[in-house]
């Protein structure tokens, strides 16, 4: 009935123990003394729960064989046997609503607390922790995109990302973390989805905050002539061929080491920086100047 998570297990328990007491309750009001009874009460029961599927549509089949030809066939205890048939109809419209239930419960939007509200001082690490503590993450979540808007000295003015959980079954969960900073912290959504192309080929985002964690991020501008700062990126691998502007490969090691046109192009992940002197709405950072950053980066004709 209830497929997913602890939760549906714990529905499913409850739905299973009070329809044993009601069949019980049946029991004890019976009028008449009658051999059976109690599986009897349990059979009609379940013919008022069975369903016929077609095309995805469930009908009542069970209980509308009871009306058509059983409802007026029992001589003993015909009260306590057209409650157990009513009750197996209830059971199938829980069955009927029971996928909508579900589904708005495992897209219930979650909150997670902001830790830390400046950017230059944010532990990614700490936060997607919790992140998937929440949720119960493997460590293989993939990074769809990210973006954070902050001021030049770091204050925090929106930051959200979009992820890709790959589950057993073969499908998706799908992602959105949301910076509400006027209330110092996140909230997430999440979405089923049948399949997504880029998986396989996108950073994994434990590794992305870990980079973010090993860079000094007050240093990824375009300048310091800004009021507004933001970082940009997506998580497929790109094959960076830009010759336009400065580029830069963050090291592991959080070390940054600019890459000169002879060393195109550079596969890797892009992360871009922008600079911009005026708010844009939504708490949003233009790019009226940029910088582009690449880790986990294969160098081309050179690599240095």
């Amino acid at each position: 009935m209830f497929r997913d998570e602890w939760w549906g297990a714990g529905l499913n328990a409850v739905v299973f123990a009070a329809s044993l007491l009601l069949l019980v309750l049946f029991y004890r009001k019976r009028q008449e003394e009658e051999a059976w009874l109690p599986a009897k009460l349990f059979g009609y029961s379940v013919l008022g729960a069975f369903t016929f599927s077609l095309n995805e549509l469930r009908l009542p089949l069970g209980f509308a064989v009871f009306l058509l030809f059983v409802v007026a066939r029992p001589k003993l205890n015909r009260e306590a046997k057209h409650r157990a048939a009513y009750l197996g109809l209830c059971l199938f419209l829980l069955q009927w609503i029971a996928p909508s239930l579900e589904k708005s419960e495992y897209e219930r939007v979650r909150i997670v607390p902001a830790a830390e509200m400046n950017m230059y001082d944010f532990d990614f690490a700490a936060h997607w922790s919790s992140v998937t503590k929440k949720f119960q993450l493997s460590g293989e979540t993939r990074l769809e995109r990210f973006e954070a808007g902050y001021k030049a000295d770091g204050a925090l003015l929106q930051m959200h990302y979009e992820g890709i959980e790959r589950r057993p079954e073969g499908n998706y969960d799908f992602f959105r973390i949301e910076l509400e900073p006027e209330k110092t912290r996140f909230k997430i959504s999440r979405r089923q989805v049948k399949e997504w192309v880029q998986y396989d080929r996108s950073v994994s985002i434990r590794r992305f905050f870990r980079q973010l964690d090993d860079t000094e991020l007050a240093s990824l501008k375009p300048g310091t002539d800004f009021h507004y700062y933001g970082l940009q990126a997506e998580g497929s691998s790109f094959n960076y061929g830009i010759k336009e502007g400065k580029k830069y490969v963050l090291e592991e090691t959080g070390g940054i080491r600019e890459i000169d046109n002879s060393s195109l192009p550079v596969r890797g992940y892009w992360l871009k920086a922008c600079g911009d002197r005026l708010m844009q709405s939504s708490n949003r950072v233009g790019c009226e100047e940029r910088v582009d950053y690449l880790f986990d980066a294969v160098l081309g004709k050179t690599n240095k």
